[in-house]
């Protein structure tokens, strides 16, 4: 094969692979048009360089000039390709530029169509062998050329400066691209002036200028694409790098303060182990909640940023301070009394918060602290710790610190401990319901029961005084209630069934139930599902419940007295009640708390008493009283015209079963 043509058939055949990568890259990312466009260049490429493949190697001047009419169509339409390749992406070019552009390329393609010659000879006079420097021969044209070719070039030229500006603006912003793109467009027109100057003076063929201004062309579209692919592989390890420290300064730091985060603290701990005189602190803001909710969380954060400020210029050099939480910083604090900076920085949270927009705030935190032991696994009890002694110190006022206390560790702890198992001791049948027998008092006869509630982990039996407690601030006594309610109607229709009289059934409401929505439809639901009337069921609230939230828990009594359900007073004596609130309620028994029961039997006791009871029947309510242990107190009760009593003097609290028993034994 002639050198001429193997060279040729190279540079088609790179050309044809590069076509392929952009067309798979292209159509990889719809959104890459410019993989496309530099496909359709390469693609311009192979048939521009097959044509003059054909030209050189024939002798026929009408063949010849057939091939490079057709070599310059492909060659014109590279230039606007290339210049739609550059404009792609940065879009400086507007549709006025892009519509001139297009009309001019159309016209001098429809002329040079018409043209015998195309634009590049007027008349064709012979063909001319050229022997090359290797010794191969070829055969180029020559003639007289057409007035037309020299527009041609300017528009060529045009278009070409066009692509280097163009190149210029898409990269003048990446210092390094950008003298790459000035570096490659010298070279081309360097390489095009050459060119010209050899083809004007006979030094180089016309078709071998063509070739030679395309590789130049594709020269410089490789100098730029090859740098800036370099740079932007370099710019995306930066990229990566600083991202990647990002995160590392983000996994160990909080955004909103700039102080480190928990990961930060335990990242603290685990290099430097704290002095054993060390102490680990936990400061709060008090009632942030509330001040997310009034001013928005823009305050609130504004508000975390200067109180965080301030414990950081509070804390000594050597200290630590961390936030951890929303409205939680810790401090680990060195040396021997952390009292008083924890006494400085406290002092410094309650000067009022001034904000940009003139909103002053009042605020204060609160902190509580533990001895912080020298090994780092060591962090998370003490922070338990700290914990405690912070909620020790809200709850005693706020605005204050409180040193850890084992004793307030440990009950925590327990109520922790025991919130977490009730939920799922109900779902094990750890809980139960006992019935206390209640008697009318004249004839010691069966008046009810008290349906009362126990739980027996596998750990042992816990006080009602206790869960019950629990159940209250956990927020779980709403299932529990609910439950022991079902329970309890579900026995009560049990006993009904087996042709016993069980009397008044009375359940116990806690003041969380009193606040529940759908508590009078639940009881009303499961009193009709179980065959009762509201009548045989008496619901308890104790006194202080009632007095201190009377405007709250007045529309539920009110729903349930007003569907037939007996309301009953419990513990009347130990609250507030004033006779003007105790004429407003709808409670229809009263009950005497025991511990005016125990009194019995002294003077003071006695008259307390009587004046208890008397009260009682001048509001016309039932009259109960609770825990009769002796026979005195119950002839002394007896006497006073008390209506009803209670207590292990008649019998203890019964198993279900037990209570059925006693109601048999009763009866006969």
């Amino acid at each position: 094969m002639p050198l001429i043509a193997f060279m040729l058939c190279l540079l088609m055949g790179a050309f044809a692979f590069a076509t392929v990568l952009h067309v798979v890259a292209g159509l990889g990312d719809v959104r890459d048009r410019r993989s496309l466009l530099m496909a359709g260049l390469c693609a311009l490429s192979i048939a521009f360089n097959l044509l003059v493949l054909l030209a050189i190697s024939t002798a026929d001047p009408e063949a010849l000039a057939h091939w490079n009419k057709l070599a310059l169509v492909f060659s014109g339409l590279t230039y606007p390709l290339l210049l739609a390749f550059f404009d792609e992406g940065v879009a400086r070019l507007g549709r006025a530029a892009w519509a001139a552009i297009a009309v001019s390329t159309v016209l001098l393609f429809v002329a040079h169509v018409l043209l015998p010659y195309g634009l590049q000879f007027e008349s064709i006079e012979r063909t001319r062998a050229l022997v090359l420097p290797w010794g191969e021969t070829i055969h180029v044209l020559q003639g007289r050329l057409n007035p037309w070719f020299a527009l041609a070039s300017l528009y060529a030229f045009l278009l070409a400066l066009g692509c280097i500006a163009l190149q210029w603006l898409r990269y003048r912003r990446k210092r390094e691209t950008a003298e790459a793109v000035m570096l490659a467009g010298a070279v081309l027109f360097a390489a095009s002036g050459a060119v010209g100057v050899a083809s004007r003076f006979g030094l180089l063929d016309f078709t071998f200028a063509g070739i030679l201004g395309l590789a130049t062309t594709a020269l410089f579209v490789s100098l730029v694409h090859v740098h800036d692919h370099r740079m932007g592989r370099e710019r995306e390890a930066r990229e990566r790098l600083r991202q990647a420290e990002r995160l590392e300064w983000l996994a160990l730091h909080d955004p909103a303060t700039g102080l480190p985060n928990r990961g930060g603290l335990d990242s603290w701990v685990s290099s430097r182990a704290p002095d054993r005189t060390a102490a680990l602190a936990l400061l709060g803001i008090d009632h942030l909640g509330r001040m997310n909710e009034a001013f928005g969380h823009r305050v609130g954060d504004a508000l975390v940023r200067e109180l965080a400020h301030r414990t950081r210029r509070g804390a000594g050099q050597a200290d630590f301070v961390a936030r951890l939480t929303g409205d939680k910083f810790a401090m680990v604090i060195e040396g021997e009394k952390p009292e008083i900076r924890l006494d400085a920085i406290l002092a410094a949270a309650k000067i009022p918060v001034e904000l940009d927009d003139g909103l002053v705030i009042e605020t204060s935190m609160s902190g509580g602290f533990t001895r912080l032991p020298s090994t780092a696994c060591a962090l998370p009890a003490a922070l338990q710790e700290a914990e405690s002694a912070l909620v020790a110190a809200k709850e005693t006022g706020r605005g204050r610190w409180m040193a850890f206390d084992r004793s307030t560790f440990d009950r925590d702890l327990r109520w922790s401990q025991l919130a977490s198992q009730m939920r799922e001791g109900l779902r094990r049948g750890e809980f139960r319901m006992v019935y206390q027998p209640r008697l009318h008092l004249a004839d010691e006869s069966t008046a009810g029961f008290e349906a009362l509630m126990r739980w027996a982990p596998a750990e042992g039996p816990v006080s009602p005084a206790e869960f019950i407690h629990i159940a209250e601030e956990s927020g779980f006594i709403l299932d529990l209630g609910r439950w022991g309610i079902e329970t309890a109607f579900a026995q009560r229709a049990a006993w009904c069934t087996a042709g016993l009289a069980p009397g008044r059934l009375s359940i116990n409401l806690s003041p969380r139930q009193l606040f529940d929505p759908g508590l009078a439809d639940f009881i009303a639901d499961r009193l009709a599902h179980h065959g009762h009337g509201p009548e045989d069921i008496e619901f308890e609230i104790t006194e202080s419940v009632a007095m201190e939230r009377i405007a709250a828990v007045l529309p539920l009594l009110q729903a349930l007295a007003g569907r037939g359900f007996h309301l009953a007073m419990d513990d009347f004596g130990t609250g507030y009640s004033s006779l003007s609130r105790l004429q407003e309620l709808p409670f229809d028994v009263i009950k005497v708390d025991l511990t005016f029961v125990r009194r019995l039997g002294t003077r003071e006791g006695d008259e307390l008493m009587s004046t208890l009871l008397g009260l009682i029947r001048t509001l016309g309510r039932h009259s109960v009283a609770e825990g009769i242990e002796t026979a005195t107190q119950r002839d002394w009760l007896r006497g006073a015209g008390c209506m009803e009593v209670q207590g292990y003097l008649f019998s203890k609290p019964l198993e279900a079963g037990d209570a059925g028993r006693w109601l048999v034994d009763r009866a006969t």
